[in-house]
């Protein structure tokens, strides 16, 4: 498509719209700039971008789908052009244009019915309510919960096999095994004799199984529990928070619903990101799509093909959306206190999230924290299995942030005096909201009905997790998380990375910006303080949810627990076991104030300093 025709679908798709029609004006008025009509072709396109995903009718989201896959066009329009995009949104990723790494293929709630013992089970569990945590000082017996495990352990072991060309299927098999899972898990009463507990083989062996397809943990993840946990409600509209419910839920209630719900929201929010990004790289990539160019060079030995003013307004203008869309997280993240409870979301939704490491990488398993041991699979491949919690360490849309704006967690470049630093934990007199967690609970209403809110920084502080030694760069972690990710959105992150540092200094938006700090150094660093503000407000916020629950020692939902309100209580036993577990962690066993302080320091240290 050239500048003619973008032109020509614009006026006919957005007749009237003075400020569009002002900004097309404002490109072809630097037609001067570049070389030749076809580099218009990126900024209308990005214009067209922005118009089409702020309209609410699914046929313009159509419409804007195909220029986005479309990209800067070459001078030759061969297929390699504009590789960024065109392979972002071309489905080797499972990346949407429209939603980024939530699906917008209406997601399957029931796998076929071949598979419908483990649907049974689910539902059982969830809609029948007949599986609770374990009640650790035996008051209870939890007959239901012990029937359904015991159903469970009976159950042979299913084929994956007709599973397995279908992506949507083994997505909804994986989080369909990996609640039962966790349900089975914190159902089962601790037995003071044993150090481990047994995943029966018809959970573990296809779960593994399936896991091994879609390349993630065969555990539950942060894509289980947000990302493939929906159900669209008005098929007619697009995939928004306002659209969409959870599918399951270990509580029932409101407060996790919300959890679930809004942390999609702020994956939905960060599409926008998403989008500039990936332009940004397209048009520093050269008509070839890895900067071929025509050959000719720059002083610095760049491809000289594309006009350097150029590249830098539109580079200046890329860090301003990413700038102003991790702004819109920061308040996101903020008004979590608005829709979920601390109480409630500590003591009755936290535990079930609680993988394999709980008590800390370095801590011997124990009768309050057994190991999980998976039923049927060898000692080799035990070995390999990751089985921490979800968290939203795991989310896709902040790895990219990192790798766009060069945050660097492996403290293997641009390093300050402040690393040494960055390995104190954070004392409990330093987290601003300690104070406010006994007063919260009169000013939330765990009750409220869903708003268009994200908890994201208590997705973080409650289910952070990894078995790292946490003296190491929080690199690791970051790392590691990525493993908990669907396999295509970790070769995503492998790609981006490859390509914004290996290949073309040109593509790494720091260097950029180095090299021309007259023109980009303060929009880079204002992206930058945009991330690290995040991360500050997410340290307050994990104290208020995590680190001062914790602390209170008769702390106990503001549900009284039981079958009607979904939200059972912990019991005496529970919370003193939670106090064992200090230093505070999260549920994949890491010193949670430690490294939420690190992955803050290091986004820190990104800043760009004036010479």
């Amino acid at each position: 498509m050239n500048v003619k025709e973008l032109i020509e679908r614009l006026e006919m798709d957005y007749k009237g719209k003075h400020g569009l029609k002002a900004k097309v004006l404002d490109v072809i008025e630097r037609k001067t700039r570049v070389k030749d009509d076809q580099k218009l072709s990126w900024p209308l396109t990005l214009l067209y971008e922005q118009y089409s995903s702020s309209s609410n009718n699914t046929t313009t989201s159509s419409k804007s789908r195909l220029v986005y896959g479309m990209g800067r066009p070459s001078s030759s329009s061969s297929p390699s052009s504009s590789a960024c995009s065109r392979a972002l949104w071309s489905g080797k990723f499972e990346i949407d244009s429209r939603t980024g790494f939530v699906p917008w293929s209406r997601p399957v709630t029931s796998l076929p019915l071949a598979f419908a013992r483990w649907e049974q089970a689910l539902a059982t569990a969830t809609i029948g309510g007949q599986v609770s945590l374990a009640d650790l000082d035996h008051t209870q017996t939890g007959t239901s919960s012990q029937k359904w495990r015991e159903d469970i352990a009976k159950a042979p072991v299913l084929d994956i096999t007709p599973l397995e060309q279908d992506p949507a299927l083994l997505r909804r098999a994986h989080h369909v095994l990996a609640f039962l899972v966790h349900f089975y898990v914190h159902s089962t009463p601790p037995d003071p004799s044993t150090t481990s507990i047994l995943i029966p083989k018809s959970l573990a062996v296809p779960l593994v199984n399936v896991s091994q397809k879609l390349a993630i943990a065969p555990v539950l993840t942060f894509a289980d529990t947000v990302l493939w946990n929906h159900e669209i409600i008005d098929h007619s509209l697009p995939l928004t928070r306002a659209n969409i419910r959870p599918l399951t839920l270990f509580t029932g209630g409101p407060d996790e619903a919300n959890f679930y719900g809004c942390c999609a929201e702020i994956e939905l929010r960060g599409v926008e990101a998403l989008r500039a990004i990936a332009s940004f790289y397209d048009m520093v990539s050269g008509p070839g799509g890895k900067g071929e160019g025509n050959g000719e060079k720059d002083d610095e030995g760049n491809d000289a093909d594309i006009d350097e003013e150029y590249i830098l307004e539109q580079a200046a203008e890329c860090l301003k959306i990413v700038a102003g869309v991790i702004h819109d997280l920061s308040a996101i993240l903020q008004s979590v206190r608005e829709i979920c409870d601390p109480h409630a979301f500590y003591f009755a939704v936290r535990p079930w999230f609680r993988g394999s490491d709980a008590a800390g990488p370095t801590q011997q398993a124990h009768w309050s924290q057994p190991r999980w041991v998976y039923e049927g699979v060898s000692e080799s491949e035990h070995q390999k299995l990751e089985l921490s919690g979800p968290s939203a360490g795991q989310s896709s849309i902040i790895h990219t942030l990192d790798i766009f704006l060069d945050v660097d967690h492996q403290n293997s470049g641009h390093q300050t005096e402040e690393d040494d630093k960055s390995s104190t934990p954070l004392a409990p007199s330093a987290c601003p909201h300690a104070k406010l967690a006994s007063t919260s609970q009169n000013s939330i209403s765990s009750s409220s009905s869903p708003t268009s809110r994200c908890p994201q920084a208590a997705t973080l502080a409650t289910a952070t997790t990894a078995t790292v030694n946490l003296k190491l760069p929080n690199g690791e972690f970051m790392t590691r998380m990525r493993r908990y990710m669907p396999g295509s959105h970790q070769t995503f992150l492998e790609q981006l990375t490859a390509y914004t540092h290996t290949e073309s200094q040109r593509r790494s938006i720091r260097q950029l910006a180095s090299r021309h700090p007259d023109r980009l150094m303060g929009p880079y660093n204002e992206a930058v303080l945009a991330l690290k503000h995040f991360r500050d407000l997410h340290i307050r916020i994990a104290c208020l949810y995590v680190v001062s629950m914790s602390r209170k020692a008769n702390g106990v939902p503001l549900h009284g627990g039981g079958a009607n309100t979904g939200m059972p209580s912990m019991c005496p036993a529970m919370r003193q076991r939670q106090r064992q577990l200090e230093p505070v962690r999260g549920t994949g066993g890491n010193e949670l104030s430690l490294l939420l302080k690190s992955c803050r320091d290091a986004t820190s240290r990104t800043v760009l300093q004036a010479n």
